[in-house]
Protein backbone atom coordinates (compact mmCIF):
# COMPACT_ATOMS: atom_id res chain seq x y z
CA UNK A 1 0.00 0.00 0.00
CA UNK A 2 1.34 3.18 -1.01
CA UNK A 3 1.21 6.04 1.95
CA UNK A 4 -0.50 9.11 -0.31
CA UNK A 5 -3.54 6.47 -1.85
CA UNK A 6 -4.21 5.71 2.04
CA UNK A 7 -4.43 8.95 2.95
CA UNK A 8 -6.66 9.88 0.03
CA UNK A 9 -9.56 7.80 1.99
CA UNK A 10 -9.33 10.10 4.59
CA UNK A 11 -10.67 14.25 5.18
CA UNK A 12 -8.11 16.96 5.09
CA UNK A 13 -7.95 20.01 6.73
CA UNK A 14 -6.65 22.99 6.06
CA UNK A 15 -4.69 25.69 8.13
CA UNK A 16 -8.18 27.56 9.10
CA UNK A 17 -9.89 23.90 10.31
CA UNK A 18 -11.99 23.65 7.26
CA UNK A 19 -12.18 20.48 4.69
CA UNK A 20 -9.08 21.02 2.25
CA UNK A 21 -10.30 20.60 -1.36
CA UNK A 22 -9.54 17.64 -3.47
CA UNK A 23 -5.70 16.81 -4.27
CA UNK A 24 -4.63 20.19 -2.27
CA UNK A 25 -2.98 18.34 0.83
CA UNK A 26 -3.90 19.18 4.38
CA UNK A 27 -3.13 18.09 7.94
CA UNK A 28 -4.73 15.03 9.40
CA UNK A 29 -7.03 15.71 12.53
CA UNK A 30 -9.58 14.27 14.73
CA UNK A 31 -12.39 14.31 12.34
CA UNK A 32 -10.15 12.88 9.65
CA UNK A 33 -10.99 9.20 11.55
CA UNK A 34 -13.66 10.44 13.72
CA UNK A 35 -17.23 10.85 13.53
CA UNK A 36 -17.26 13.93 15.23
CA UNK A 37 -20.72 15.23 14.57
CA UNK A 38 -22.83 12.30 15.71
CA UNK A 39 -24.48 9.47 14.01
CA UNK A 40 -23.58 9.41 10.54
CA UNK A 41 -26.20 10.01 7.38
CA UNK A 42 -27.63 6.36 7.53
CA UNK A 43 -28.35 6.32 11.77
CA UNK A 44 -25.53 4.36 12.50
CA UNK A 45 -22.85 5.75 14.95
CA UNK A 46 -19.47 5.56 13.76
CA UNK A 47 -17.12 6.17 16.19
CA UNK A 48 -14.57 5.75 13.61
CA UNK A 49 -14.76 6.14 10.16
CA UNK A 50 -13.74 3.56 7.48
CA UNK A 51 -9.86 4.20 6.07
CA UNK A 52 -8.02 5.34 9.35
CA UNK A 53 -6.41 2.13 9.59
CA UNK A 54 -4.65 1.51 6.55
CA UNK A 55 -3.87 5.21 6.51
CA UNK A 56 -2.22 4.98 9.89
CA UNK A 57 -0.41 1.71 8.78
CA UNK A 58 0.50 3.01 5.54
CA UNK A 59 2.80 5.62 7.23
CA UNK A 60 3.94 3.57 10.37
CA UNK A 61 3.99 0.25 9.20
CA UNK A 62 4.15 -1.93 12.35
CA UNK A 63 4.56 0.53 15.05
CA UNK A 64 0.53 1.97 14.07
CA UNK A 65 -1.16 0.27 16.97
CA UNK A 66 1.65 1.41 19.39
CA UNK A 67 1.72 5.00 18.38
CA UNK A 68 -2.33 4.69 17.65
CA UNK A 69 -2.79 3.88 21.90
CA UNK A 70 -0.05 6.16 22.70
CA UNK A 71 -1.70 9.12 20.94
CA UNK A 72 -5.35 8.34 22.49
CA UNK A 73 -4.51 7.73 25.81
CA UNK A 74 -6.49 10.52 28.16
CA UNK A 75 -3.35 12.34 29.44
CA UNK A 76 -2.14 13.01 25.44
CA UNK A 77 -5.41 14.69 25.05
CA UNK A 78 -5.26 16.71 27.66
Amino acid sequence: MERWSALSGLRLFDATGQPAAANAGGTLTCASCHATHGPAPDGADHLRLPGWKAACSACHGPDALLLYRSFHRREARQ
